[in-house]
């Protein structure tokens, strides 16, 4: 994509996008071209769309009236990335302003490849940031990106707005891993994070936090109280129950003292009680037997 801006003293506007296509087109027929003409007062801007056209200035020259004086804009590599159009010439030699119009272009490519260079940059400071903040095997949130959340949330006058958190741990991974492999163990774990995932409702938060834990950020709403949380863990307790996935689950509500993170602690600390809980019951029941 080029962006052309010409200037022109009011009626002296003489050529058109279809003239510039025309001209393009003659040089490069397979390019695809494609242009958009915008005048506002003494200024024209045109948008010129399609493969570069890897001809040099003097073949889509045409002197006269409604000439189009081309100049290719190449970066340091080699590579060309847009170009430079004059619209609207005098009459006569318009070979008479390619030496200006080359000097001019190539402090253009200058500035412009600068520019399109800290977008490229940034774009990828934007993807290494997303990747930080994510489980590679899940792709959920990982344990960075859920403290960012936690400590980035705001205190919450209306208790029974604020948002409550869970925490899930596996039971069995490490019995997965040593009997069927690290492969049925990552499986193990996808099978939990889409599973979680899907039990939780549209605005909720889920993140991996580590190994086989997992936390939960419950949205928070007027309506959204200690039942409706209990039956936030009861359904995702019976999806996992479902896809044979055994998880011992802790939640807290929103702890006005200590925020977010004091409630992930307590959450925590919850959700280790059920697991002895549990670890108990089956010790009982192994006695029994």
């Amino acid at each position: 994509m080029a962006t052309t801006h010409s200037t022109a003293a009011p009626g002296e506007f003489l050529t058109s996008a279809q003239k510039v296509l025309d001209h393009l087109a003659a040089a490069r027929p397979d390019a695809g071209w494609a242009a958009s003409q915008v005048v506002r007062g003494g200024h024209a801007v045109l948008a010129v769309s399609g493969r570069p056209a890897r001809a040099r200035v003097g073949d889509v020259l045409t002197p006269g009236e409604g000439a189009v004086l081309a100049h290719r804009l190449v970066g340091r590599d080699g590579e060309e990335f847009g170009g430079l159009w004059a619209l609207g010439l005098p009459s006569g030699d318009a070979h008479a302003g390619q030496a200006p119009l080359d000097l001019l272009a190539d402090l253009l490519a200058t500035i412009l490849e600068s520019d399109l260079a800290r977008v490229a940059s940034a774009r990828r400071s934007q993807v290494l940031h997303e990747q930080a903040l994510s489980d590679e095997l899940t792709g959920l949130l990982n344990r960075r990106g859920w403290t960012q959340v936690l400590e980035a949330e705001p205190s919450y006058p209306d208790v029974d707005a604020a948002p409550a958190v869970i925490v899930v741990d596996l039971d069995r991974l490490k019995e997965v891993n040593d009997e069927q492999g690290h492969v049925a163990g990552d499986e193990y774990l996808q099978l939990a994070a889409v599973t979680l995932s899907a039990a939780c409702r549209e605005g909720d938060l889920v993140a991996r936090l580590g190994g086989d834990e997992f936390g939960v950020l419950v949205e928070g709403s007027a309506a959204c109280g200690v039942a409706a949380v209990r039956r936030l863990v009861e359904r995702m307790r019976e999806a996992l129950d479902a896809a044979g996935v055994a998880a011992s689950i802790g939640w807290a509500p929103y702890e006005p003292h200590g925020g977010l993170v004091r409630s992930w602690w307590l959450a925590d600390r919850a959700m280790y009680g059920e697991k002895q809980r549990r670890r108990a019951q089956v010790a009982s029941a192994v006695v029994l037997a």
